[in-house]
């Protein structure tokens, strides 16, 4: 039998070696590399091409060149940072304040359970009932008004100054369940004593965060941000059912922006320079948060 011999050979050379660790999460590491390492790297590369006629031509920087040099590419950069600025902090915020309402509660199991309600729809049933809820005559905008005996106006979505701002506030409302439901066992495992003792030392509520809640829960919240910085730099969905980048272009992040090059524009080039922008945004915005995030 020395196909036996030799396969029984090769097991306990692997764990004579400690080597057995590598040899079980080498499938783990293949997969990544097939689903999402590789489609990563011909995506970057062919953000390097121009496609017309079939054929495929090497222009470099070129497609990133004329993303910048679009005015409507330039507004959705700043668009879309404004955006995630907007949303990432304030949802890790009020996520933090809800996951800290939950760990406190006698079934906190169930509410931490009710908490992924506003993160179960798709991005797109969110911004259909928002829309409706907003901006449509019978929306709660337009009901105040009509109660208080004024004429119906714009919903803040139809509104230039208002539209960013609100529709960062839908992904708050989407994301911030979420971000309480991952903090809650951070938040219950903080020893109640130790929060009892800081305020029988005089310490007030912001001390007691920043010297009790803080140090143990700094690494999910940094993570936590970075995720969700990611995760708004790159919505699409939600926006263009609220306002389909309008009005004019003040909602158009570079998200949708890429969306609407690729499936309407007909400009495939651009749209993946405009993914592959998101992702360099995504790792200076991370840089930052994690230099602010660092021990002092």
């Amino acid at each position: 039998m020395p196909l036996l011999e030799s396969a029984r050979w090769l097991w306990e050379s692997v764990v004579a070696t400690g080597r057995i660790a590598w040899l079980f999460v080498t499938p783990a590491f293949v997969l990544v590399a097939a689903v999402l390492v590789l489609p990563s790297m011909v995506g970057l590369a062919r953000s390097f091409l121009a496609v017309g006629s079939g054929q495929a031509t090497f222009v470099g920087l070129r497609n990133y060149q004329l993303l910048l040099a679009d005015p409507e590419g330039r507004t959705a950069i700043t668009n879309g940072v404004v955006y995630a600025l907007l949303s990432a902090p304030v949802s890790v915020a009020v996520g933090l304040g809800l996951a800290a309402m939950i760990a406190g509660a006698r079934r906190r199991e169930w509410l931490r359970l009710l908490c992924l309600g506003s993160w179960l729809p798709s991005p797109i049933a969110v911004g259909v009932l928002w829309r409706f809820f907003l901006n449509s005559p019978i929306g709660l905008p337009n009901f105040l008004l009509t109660v208080a005996g004024y004429p119906l106006a714009l919903g803040p979505l139809s509104n230039p100054v208002l539209a960013l701002p609100t529709a960062a506030g839908v992904d708050v409302w989407r994301s911030s369940p979420l971000v309480a439901f991952l903090l809650v066992p951070g938040v219950a495992a903080i020893p109640r004593d130790l929060r009892e003792q800081a305020r029988l030392d005089g310490a007030g509520r912001w001390q007691v965060f920043r010297t009790v809640w803080l140090p143990p829960l700094r690494p999910l919240l940094t993570v936590l941000l970075l995720f969700r910085l990611a995760d708004a730099l790159s919505a699409s969905a939600t926006l263009y059912t609220l306002t389909h980048g309008g009005p004019v272009d003040r909602t158009t992040t570079l998200a949708l922006y890429g969306f609407l090059r690729s499936s309407i524009g007909q400009d495939p080039d651009r749209a993946l320079a405009s993914a592959w922008l998101i992702v360099l945004l995504a790792l200076a915005l991370g840089a930052g948060c994690l230099w602010l995030a660092r021990e002092r």
